[in-house]
């Protein structure tokens, strides 16, 4: 009896563990097939996949952005620029890097393709944020149909890379798909963007800041038209294009990638406003205009400086700016910190042009430490109505630097 009682038993955990086993598989051929589109739940789902597989599903989240526009200068006649960009929403929310979108002057229209399905889609650019180069663009059905938006999406990441993480990166080409695998070979790596205007004058266009290098394993032959770049678990970690590809070509195998680790600091807030029907604005970081030491080490190179009689001109905010005798002082030996190029002024305090933010923190709270743009604007992001701060800074008074500190209530 005792036997019959035991092997009544075990049948009994078997058919246990057949029925979890083919429920297990029923969700995952449900969100695989019926459900395709979150691919970080696909990933969490089956963690099985190889990364060449893994890179597949990634591949169906790259979309083509075909922007038509007015160029400067001859609005007589359409052009057309091909952007690679990547959904981050189930609703069709794509992110490309703004200097990709800032090169189209008089956008007319945009056409969001997804390569992958043929679906077409007609886009808005509702948010660029110039100081992390990230441009949000939300698809519309054309005609204004209600059907779903059918793009994959993967999700935004805020942490970051390090060193040696692994990473899959999906090729942006836009007829040849192609996946590569690496790891990151250094973070925190900086790139200024160098431009030519029409009179051959050389200037700063922009910083990336959030900025790392990838070392493919393999394959970097091929990586012609640059990706966008991934982790294991579907998220967002950055972009490879024309601009980034000019890094580092010497180093086989080795490429610049542009981070995208701010993105969570605004995208939510972005997407709210426009379910309002409004457009996002963040008046209190706004307020701060100015850059930092390694933006100014190549403002002030030779090469990017416009002389006009016995004035020099630098380059900033898309404008040519007169180096008057405190910035002069600053571009001689650059500081580490954010130098306010124009006054900070908010709820009646004030900071002068010229001084150098040091250091930022929630008023009780620990010292932020501010040695160039993203540390501060990373900060400004996380704070909120209400939030109490302290600005710490420091200004040139003629002879040395006197430092300084301003509480403001936001």
């Amino acid at each position: 009896m005792r036997d019959r009682g035991n092997k009544k038993l075990l049948w009994y955990i078997l058919f246990a563990l057949i029925a979890v086993v083919f429920c297990y598989l029923f969700i995952v051929v449900f969100f695989y097939y019926v459900s395709p589109y979150n691919i970080s739940l696909k990933l969490t789902l089956w963690p099985f996949s190889s990364s060449k597989q893994v890179g597949k599903l990634y591949d169906d989240a790259i979309v083509n952005v075909h922007v038509t526009y007015y160029e400067e200068g001859t609005f007589d006649e359409l052009q057309h620029a091909d952007i690679t960009g990547v959904n981050v929403r189930k609703e069709g929310v794509i992110v490309v890097p703004y200097s990709q979108i800032k090169k189209c002057d008089d956008v007319q229209s945009i056409l969001v393709m997804h390569t992958s399905s043929g679906g077409q889609y007609t886009g808005e650019l509702i948010y660029s944020n110039e100081e992390y180069n990230l441009s949000i663009i939300k698809c519309k059905n054309a005609n204004g149909s209600k059907k779903a938006i059918k793009i994959p999406f993967v999700k935004e990441y805020s942490a970051g890379v390090s060193a040696d993480d692994r990473v899959i990166v999906a090729s942006s080409g836009l007829t040849k798909r192609s996946v590569w695998v690496g790891k990151v070979a250094e973070e925190n790596v900086p790139y200024v963007v160098e431009a030519v205007d029409d009179e051959n004058q050389h200037y700063v266009d922009h910083t990336i800041e959030d900025g790392y290098t990838i070392k493919l394993d393999y394959g970097g032959y091929s990586f012609i038209d640059g990706g966008i770049i991934f982790d294991r678990y579907a998220h967002l970690l950055g972009f490879s294009y024309d601009d980034t590809l000019k890094v580092l070509q010497e180093q086989s195998n080795t490429f610049y990638v542009q981070g995208a680790s701010s993105l969570p600091y605004f995208l939510s807030d972005v997407l709210k406003s426009y379910k309002a029907g409004q457009e996002y604005s963040n008046e209190f970081v706004q307020k701060f205009v100015g850059f930092d030491s390694i933006e100014a080490s190549r403002m002030s190179a030779e090469e990017n400086v416009k002389t006009e009689g016995l004035k020099d001109y630098f380059y900033f905010k898309n404008a040519w700016r007169e180096v008057d005798e405190t910035l002069d002082q600053y571009f001689s030996i650059p500081q580490t910190g954010f130098y306010l190029y124009e006054k900070f002024s908010y709820d009646g305090q004030t900071i002068s042009a010229g001084s150098i933010i040091t250091s930022i923190n929630f008023v009780g709270g620990l010292k932020w430490n501010v040695e160039c743009r993203k540390d501060l604007f990373d900060f400004l992001y996380l704070c909120e109505k209400g939030d109490r701060l302290a600005i710490n800074y420091k200004v040139f008074d003629g002879s040395e630097y006197t430092a300084g500190s301003l509480l403001v209530v936001i």
